[in-house]
């Protein structure tokens, strides 16, 4: 099998307008499946104490002092930003902000960071562009740094990447995004994005070069659609703000699996809305009947569910294959009997595989912490979380070299620029923040018995990483239309 770290220009086809995506990201995965390269990790899991900068760990007698905005003698204010109350989709990422609470808690009970205990402050940013962009205004005014955020409309950046410091300077504030879906976002100077971007910075109009993790739909369409096969990809449309999110994914798994001919897709496209009830989603039925298709691939969790309920109910369905992302990755979906067989890739280990591994039985023993009754977390909460202990390591930097009162916009902006890969502890594997380019990792899993199970790689604990999983392209994002 050749290997797919290339390059191959790609004309753009469709007007891909979707809702739930950083969904795509880096949660589409591996085509090279005779070999794999994993991350083991320990056989048995304990939460252990932090390895960072944290009271503890610091000579706390120095007298410390205010030194930035967000940073007093007492404490580490930080923003999250997270769409949750909002018509469209109700709680849509509240995960984010139970993440990273979860990691505040966490961090809190084990010294907090330089000596100081940390503050999230979450703005509810409601799918709204004006509330996004209040959001970064507040976090200028407040805070030291946003961290674990994910925000559908992050369009106007210039607080986040001008705002001044406590010196008076335009340093702007650290975004440590749990994901970015808006190009202008993720090619913010002040924004790293510990999930990866699709495309490369800066933005010049026209062709733009992306990179997508294509692996778990790779080894899907390999081992479970018959050769030739083809599908339907229903792209959620409800609101413009994610295209440029949505198509270069779905354009590449299309290139991967060969499905272009002469510049046109041999796979269906087709625009859902998670607003549609059941019945309407039967139109995407008659179309896997009338060309006689073998998957559907959706990156909406409700599009998925409804059209497997109403398969359900018409019949004759029975032999097609169903494929999402990790916005299906809850109980919910799970536990719904129309999803038994739906494949679902994520880029991080499955949440019931924490005795393999220490950072994941953590992460959901304090996610849990204060809670009644053992609780599965939101997909999303597990990306935030990542970002806290991301943003843990470069606190160890800043102090390492400036002290526990070398806490500012500046060093901390400087820290995350020359931090280069971050250590994911074999929960997630790393990624570049110097280069953003999306992880080449992932664990596709199956729902069987209303739970997931692991499909591949077979070993628990462990993520295929290999190089195959990327694949590099272009596409024209100033000439796109609906196929």
């Amino acid at each position: 099998m050749t290997n797919r770290l290339f390059s191959k220009k790609i004309g753009a086809k469709f007007l891909i307008i979707c809702l739930s995506i950083g969904l795509f990201v880096s949660l589409l995965a591996s085509c090279n499946h005779s070999q794999s390269s994993t991350a083991t990790t320990s056989t048995k899991a304990t939460a252990q104490p932090p390895t960072t900068t944290s009271g503890s760990e610091n000579d706390c007698s120095i007298p410390l002092e205010s030194t930035e905005i967000g940073v007093s003698a007492t404490e580490i204010e930080i923003y999250v930003l997270a769409d949750v109350n909002n018509a469209l989709s109700p709680g849509i990422f509240q995960g984010s902000v139970d993440g990273i609470m979860a990691w505040e808690k966490y961090i809190n009970e084990n010294g907090g960071l330089a000596c100081r205990k940390v503050k999230i402050t979450h703005h509810d940013t409601k799918i709204n562009p004006l509330e996004t962009t209040n959001g970064y205004l507040a976090a200028c005014e407040k805070a030291f740094a946003i961290v674990g955020s994910t925000t559908l409309f992050s369009i106007d950046l210039e607080a986040a990447s001008t705002c001044k410091d406590k010196a008076g300077q335009a340093t702007g504030v650290l975004d440590l995004a749990e994901r970015a879906i808006e190009s202008v976002h993720q090619c913010n100077p002040t924004t790293f994005i510990v999930t990866g971007k699709q495309g490369a910075c800066p933005l010049t109009g026209g062709e733009r070069e992306y990179t997508s993790n294509v692996g778990g739909f790779s080894w899907f369409r390999e081992n479970e659609v018959p050769k030739n096969g083809s599908g339907i990809f229903i792209i959620p449309a409800d609101i413009p703000s994610a295209i440029a999110a949505s198509l270069p994914v779905v354009r590449a798994l299309q290139e991967v699996g060969q499905r272009v001919s002469d510049g046109a897709s041999m796979d269906e496209e087709r625009a859902g809305s998670v607003r549609a009830i059941q019945a309407q989603h039967g139109e995407f039925l008659s179309v896997i009947r009338d060309k006689n298709l073998d998957f559907v691939f959706s990156t909406s969790n409700q599009i998925i569910a409804k059209t497997r309920s109403e398969a359900m109910v018409q019949g004759g369905f029975e032999n097609i294959k169903w494929f999402c992302v990790v916005s299906c990755y809850s109980a919910g979906f799970s536990e719904d009997e129309s999803q038994e067989g739906t494949f679902v890739a994520i880029d991080f280990l499955p949440f019931h595989e924490r005795e393999y591994n220490v950072e994941l039985d953590l992460f959901l023993t304090y996610f849990n912490k204060g809670k009644s009754g053992e609780k599965i977390p939101p997909s999303w909460a597990a990306g935030a979380w990542l970002a806290g202990r991301v943003f843990e390591q470069l606190i160890d930097t800043v102090v390492e070299k400036h002290g526990v009162n070398g806490l500012t916009r500046k060093h901390i902006l400087n820290a995350t620029q020359a931090l280069g890969k971050y250590d994911g502890r074999e929960f997630f594997d790393g990624v570049d923040l110097s280069t953003g380019i999306t992880s080449n990792c992932f664990v596709l899993l199956q729902v069987k018995n209303e739970k997931f199970a692991r499909v591949f790689p077979d070993k628990p604990g462990t993520l295929d990483c290999s190089s195959d999983n990327l694949y590099t392209h272009f596409l024209d994002t100033s000439n796109l239309k609906i196929n």
